[in-house]
């Protein structure tokens, strides 16, 4: 539980950075903004920024790149659905346990 928790606080997090950036017109290196994130969005900005989704064409000015943005999603996306499959499994396991047990 705690796992989808996080997970959809990253989801949101990660709406608003690009919100800001889409709103700000920050898509291409000519158009890069000055950007500070707030609280709980600052770590998802530094993975943002090391996946290459955000740049940093010039000191203290990103962009959002919109190729690696969907990069990003797809891996993201990808490890959910991993973590859903082993918490998946491990359910129908115990289930299948519990009723072996009580045959």
């Amino acid at each position: 539980m705690r796992a989808l928790i996080s997970t959809m606080a990253a989801v949101r997090s990660r709406k608003r950075i690009v919100r800001d950036f889409v709103h700000a017109g920050a898509v291409t290196p000519r158009h890069a903004i000055a950007y500070e994130p707030r609280g709980d969005m600052r770590r998802l900005f530094r993975q943002l920024r090391q996946f290459g989704a955000i740049v940093e064409p010039a000191p203290g000015r990103f962009y959002l790149d919109s190729n690696r943005l969907t990069a990003f999603r797809h891996v993201a996306r990808r490890r959910r659905f991993g973590w859903l499959a082993t918490i998946g499994a491990a359910a129908a396991t115990a289930t299948a346990t519990m009723v072996a047990l009580a045959e």
